[in-house]
């Protein structure tokens, strides 16, 4: 009985430690999802409201995205 005792101890045990683990990757990746969301969507409102013409505006737009979806790549 003690085998069996020890066996359910320590299969919880792991099971637990997991589940823990998992979560903690979870919180973590969603943490950093919404870091990177609330930069882009704040570079890309300062971008609108402080440039002045609309072709400097593309321009920076398009360098803009450019280098990110480079990155991304």
């Amino acid at each position: 009985m003690k085998v069996v005792v020890v066996v359910v101890v320590v299969v919880v045990v792991v099971v637990a430690v997991v589940v823990v683990v998992v979560i903690i990757v979870v919180v973590v990746i969603i943490v950093v999802v919404i870091i990177v969301v609330v930069v882009i969507v704040a570079y890309v409102v300062v971008l609108f409201f402080f440039c002045r013409g609309a072709n400097e505006c593309s321009i920076k737009f398009q360098a803009q995205f450019y280098i990110i979806n480079h990155f991304m790549l």
